[in-house]
This record gives structure tokens, sequence and C-alpha cells, in this order.
């Protein structure tokens, strides 16, 4: 199971994509960003669908998309290229999501199996 500060500990990930709201399939409204799920609900004229943002909220950890906003081929959680300065970009996006979180405008749901967590909730090497 996965656990987060604030997220119901038997979630998984894959309950964090499309939601059922009165019969009909809400769009993804969850950016997963270094191996971290936050609910950007209250941010949806930013990351509804059609808006500049939709692109990290497409199921998949988009953090490479966060330095370039390329949501065609740079939506991967795939940095072993980074430089300094582009890490420091990364660091720049997960101090906004603390914050964020911290002010509960984009709270922190728990952890997104990919190349920075397993499937267990534990980091990767």
């Amino acid at each position: 199971s996965w656990q987060g500060a604030g997220a119901p500990p038997s979630r998984p990930p894959s309950d964090w994509g499309n939601r059922t709201q009165h019969g009909i399939e809400a769009p993804d409204q969850h950016a997963r960003l270094f191996g971290k799920v936050y609910d950007v609900t209250k941010g949806r004229q930013y990351y509804a669908p059609g808006e500049e943002y939709n692109g990290y909220c497409r199921g998949v950890d988009a953090t490479r998309a966060y330095l370039t906003a390329n949501f065609e081929s740079d939506t991967t959680d795939n940095l072993d290229d980074l430089t300094p300065g582009q890490c420091l970009g990364v660091k720049h996006w997960v101090q906004f999501y603390e914050e964020k979180d911290q002010k509960e405008e984009y709270p922190y749901l728990g952890l997104h199996e990919g190349r920075f967590y397993d499937r267990r909730g534990q980091p990767t090497q």
C-alpha cells in the first residue's frame, strides 16, 4: 500500500487517475513530480484540459517536462542527463509544491511508483 501525508493508506497510485463524478469520467487533477503526487484541483484554471499545465496531469511522473514544458517528448521521470542548473530547476518545483501543500492549495497525496519509488513506496537506488 502507498502512504503519504493526508493520503488514504491503502490507495494505490493507479487510483489517482481519472475520477468518476455523476457517472462521467473526470480529468486527472493530480500532478506528479519527483515521485510525489499532488492534488491540483484548486488550480484547475492552470491544470484543466486545454490549460497550460495540463500536461503535468497525464498519470505519469512528468519531472523533466517541468524544466522544458515539452509535453510530447519530456513527460518522463528520466533525469539522467540533467545539468546542475536543471537540477536546481527541479528543486525549485519540488519546493513550490511543498509550499502549496503547506498552504493546503495543492495537497500532497502520496508517492508515485516509478524511477524514484518502488511499488512498496520505498526509495529506489
